[in-house]
């Protein structure tokens, strides 16, 4: 889809930037199309599969009756008993549209619950050399890149560099956003 995308605009070339399963797509672009990529950023995640669910998010979500709700007020009091994090939750509620008064969710969320174990895997990068430069932002209250996960960066992403976001989560461009965009523009200025 990005490629197809890429093409559709006219872009040989571009810079990528992905935050979590849009990282795990940036890097798989990097990887397949390197000739379409100039550089790398990739926001909160490492190559490897994660033992996450979401199960925490995804259920409340699916116990909600989207067609009861009048406004993203009303369902963000009713999130909240299940997800305390306001900010995920109004994060979360950017998927939540109306039409001609009527919610629906532009997730389909059980296809996600149920694709989960996909969407938190990752293949097999053994063979991997990804040569373009490469810039890792994690945040520094997120474990979804541990020292594990940057030792395989580092492996299999020759130019890789590594910055941390103190007091970020995982959602570090919305815990941290001028510190990010710092980052990221820094990095694409070199």
């Amino acid at each position: 889809d990005v490629i197809a995308l890429m093409d559709q605009l006219q872009l040989d070339r571009a810079h990528l930037l992905g935050h979590s399963m849009g990282g795990k797509v940036a890097m798989t672009l990097a990887h397949d199309y390197p000739q379409r990529v100039d550089k790398l950023v990739v926001a909160d995640i490492a190559p490897v599969r994660y033992a996450h669910d979401y199960d925490d998010i995804i259920l409340p979500i699916l116990q909600m009756d989207v067609a009861s709700l009048a406004n993203r007020q009303q369902a963000d009091r009713l999130l909240a008993a299940s997800i305390a994090d306001q900010r995920i939750r109004l994060f979360l509620l950017q998927n939540l549209a109306f039409v001609q008064g009527r919610a629906y969710w532009k997730l389909n969320w059980p296809v996600l619950q149920r694709c989960m174990p996909q969407i938190t895997g990752f293949m097999d990068i053994s063979d991997w050399q990804v040569p373009h430069p490469s810039l890792f932002i994690r945040g520094g209250l997120s474990d979804y890149v541990d020292e594990q996960g940057w030792q395989l960066i580092q492996q299999h992403f020759e130019q890789a560099e590594r910055v941390t976001l103190p007091q970020a989560g995982h959602w570090l461009h919305a815990d941290k956003p001028q510190a990010f965009v710092d980052e990221v523009l820094t990095f694409l200025g070199k």
